[in-house]
């Protein structure tokens, strides 16, 4: 019995369990312009930006994250910008048809999340600063990690999250 991929992405629980999974999925444009995902072992299909929704969840879950969970939370930004990477590659390569229903569907949705006030769940991505969380620690943590108290100011949107590239 195969899994279907809508439970599969819903039921993720860690950065480990994810990248596992974030592996196995590829990414495909039907002729009417529909850009899913699907996933080698698992049924169904999940709209792309659904990846990006599952990696935020995760990084927002939880602001304390072992050195296991950064190092799987990288790969996890890599495999998830490697979705928008093939989609972006994949639309060079299709036909003028195809190209012309992604475009006006692409204007429809753009169009709604104006009036919505919303950003998409792309640009949320591609511009946050969460995509680098793994710069990021609790005051703890920094002086666990690096020895020193951290410097006097903190991320600006989290008053205990310091930033460090070290």
């Amino acid at each position: 019995m195969t899994v279907e991929i809508k439970t599969a992405f819903a039921n993720v629980s860690s950065f480990e369990e994810w990248s596992t999974l974030l592996k196995k999925v590829k990414e495909e444009v039907s002729f009417f312009g529909t850009q899913y995902l699907y996933a080698e072992g698992y049924t169904g299909t999940v709209d792309i930006d659904a990846a990006c929704r599952v990696s935020r969840s995760l990084i927002n879950k939880s602001f304390e994250f072992s050195k296991k969970e950064r190092l799987a939370g990288r790969e996890v930004v890599k495999l998830t910008d490697k979705i928008y990477a093939d989609h972006d590659k994949r639309m060079t390569n299709k036909n003028f048809i195809t190209k012309i229903i992604c475009f006006i569907r692409s204007f429809f949705t753009t169009l709604g999340l104006i009036i919505s006030n919303n950003k998409g769940e792309r640009f949320i991505w591609e511009m946050g600063s969460e995509r680098r969380f793994y710069y990021y620690y609790t005051g703890n943590q920094y002086q666990e990690s690096f020895g020193k108290l951290p410097l006097p100011e903190p991320s600006r949107k989290n008053p205990d999250r310091w930033y460090s590239r070290e």
